[in-house]
């Protein structure tokens, strides 16, 4: 949209020299006789040439079928509104934000003391160190060492074996002999049995080593690992509840605790706005939102912003209505604007959206660059004629404004229609009549398009 002031001309005023008063018409008269004879002399008698045209733009005007809109009072609301509890029972000894703070996306916001859980955990992890040791042990199996040494112990014991069958033999002999007594048989035949007792034990240890680690004993070793593992986390995720981060980016709205206070599980510490989109909630009348559907776009107003547009989507018609007036909340979806690192939309703001609800009508569209405001009304300059070698005239034409569609405006003029050409660029010091040469031709075809 471009503006085209219109200057005035100033008013007659009485000039006074000698006492004579002159009069301002005579003064008027002068330079309107000076004007017709630079008139006469042509434009330019040193080039013989007239000003060349102005080079402009153009795009075609287009016809859709739209639905007259109504405007809706409404309210902005935050897309989420959120208080954020402590997930543990602890004191408060840090607050890391304040009113009205923006935060991202789990940023620290309060901390907690959380000592003992730290201690625990620390040994927990110890822990989980020892038995993954052991279950590495069971896997791996003995060493060739330990076998070796099982061996060389086996072999002792049958040595040991040898030496006490022999001893048992020669103390049978000289019991034969009557030369030992009875009990020192009976002494020999225990050792022996000792040492035959002792070479089996050997000869299973071995047997064992050579085997390897049960599957069973394996298995065991491992569920204790993971059983620890999950002690670790356990006390990590209880750790980790000492410090409470924002879920989402978001805006504080009110402080709930401060530094040295005692939380209970579940105590409210601080609460956040989610601002980077908001919704504004407009009371539709239930027989007008049978035309809404999800997904149409609508433009939203804030009286206190200047009636700035903000573009949005319908996203829910609730359907809980209001027994009173008759009406269903209907929420227009806005993305949010920063100023100064601050939201333009607030929640609770009065806001206004322009809803299509009317019957369905086809409708004349220009783009917005064509409407050119200013004036006693807004309008527009259309091709008087088809370019001849790209030069034409333009005719102005004034237009009543409707409601935005895109990047286009619904308008409703005489002496319009679609398929006409109007400049949207180089149209800022077009006057009617004026030649212009058109750098981008127009469009061809009708220029008509359905909903």
């Amino acid at each position: 949209m471009h503006s085209n002031p219109c200057p005035s001309l100033p008013a007659p005023r009485v000039q006074r020299r000698s006492g004579v008063a002159v009069s301002g018409a005579l003064v008027l008269v002068v330079l309107a006789t000076l004007s017709a004879g630079s008139a006469q002399k042509g434009p330019d008698k040193r080039s013989g040439q007239q000003p060349p045209p102005a080079p402009v733009t153009v795009a075609q005007v287009t016809t859709k079928t739209v639905r007259d809109v109504q405007e809706f009072v409404g309210t902005v609301r935050a897309l989420r509104r959120v208080r954020i509890g402590s997930g543990v029972a602890a004191r408060v000894i840090a607050k890391l934000v304040r009113y009205g703070d923006r935060v991202e996306k789990d940023q620290e916001l309060v901390r907690l003391r959380g000592v003992p859980t730290r201690l625990q955990l620390e040994g927990a992890k110890q822990e989980l160190a020892l038995r993954a040791a052991e279950a590495l042990e069971a896997h791996n199996g003995p060493r060739p060492q330990e076998i070796a040494v099982a061996k060389a112990r086996l072999a002792a014991a049958e040595a040991t074996v040898a030496y006490q069958d022999w001893s048992l033999q020669q103390t049978k002999e000289l019991r034969r002999q009557k030369t030992t007594s009875e009990d020192t048989l009976r002494q020999v035949l225990r050792a022996r049995d000792s040492a035959r007792a002792a070479r089996d034990e050997a000869k299973a240890q071995l047997e064992l080593l050579q085997a390897g680690t049960r599957p069973e004993e394996i298995a065991r070793a491992d569920a204790l690992v993971e059983q620890q593992k999950e002690a670790v986390k356990l006390l990590e995720d209880h750790l980790d509840k000492h410090v409470i981060r924002a879920p989402f980016a978001a805006y504080v709205s009110a402080e709930l605790t401060e530094v040295g206070a005692w939380l209970d599980t579940g105590t409210d510490v601080v609460e956040l706005l989610d601002l980077d989109h908001v919704e504004v909630e407009a009371p539709v009348p239930e027989g007008l939102t049978g035309q809404l559907e999800l997904g149409d776009k609508v433009t939203a107003r804030l009286p206190s912003l200047h009636e700035h547009p903000f573009e949005g989507t319908v996203v829910a018609i609730v359907p809980d209505a209001d027994t009173r007036s008759r009406t269903l909340p209907v929420r227009v979806r806005v993305k949010n604007e920063l100023v100064a690192g601050q939201p333009l939309l607030k929640a609770g703001m009065l806001a206004s959206v322009r809803l299509a609800v009317g019957e369905a009508h086809a409708a004349l569209l220009v783009p917005k660059d064509a409407l050119v405001l200013g004036g006693p009304s807004p309008v527009v300059y259309v091709l008087a004629g088809p370019p001849k070698a790209g030069v034409t005239t333009v005719r102005l034409v004034p237009v009543t404004l409707g409601f935005g569609v895109g990047d286009r405006q619904v308008v409703s003029a005489k002496g319009l229609a679609a398929g006409d050409s109007v400049v949207v660029r180089g149209n800022e010091r077009l006057r009617p009549g004026q030649p212009v040469r058109v750098e981008t031709e127009p469009a061809t075809g009708d220029g008509r398009e359905g909903k």
